[in-house]
């Protein structure tokens, strides 16, 4: 469970504010003719916002493990306060 935590950690700090900006970034991204993005060096519209969209689930797949780590720990302090009992 340590090892697990470490890794939601090092991958909270990873993303950082990542998560926050791709939202505006695809909003950026999408108000942008073809022309202007290009001028920007970007070739892929779609690409690049399948890319930031995967910065997006990778949030959501942390947030869940960091849940059920959580629930884990819970029911496992659970079970050691009974097994204490016997």
């Amino acid at each position: 469970m340590k090892a697990t935590q470490e890794e939601i950690q090092r991958t909270k700090a990873e993303l950082g504010k990542i998560p926050e900006k791709a939202n505006m970034l695809i909003h950026f991204l999408n108000t942008r003719s073809k022309e202007q993005l290009e001028e920007l060096g970007i070739n892929d519209r779609t690409e690049t916002i399948l890319e930031i969209k995967r910065v997006l689930t990778k949030k959501t797949l942390m947030q869940n493990l960091e849940r059920r780590c959580h629930d884990m720990w819970a029911e496992i302090n659970a079970f050691m306060i009974k097994f204490d009992i016997l």
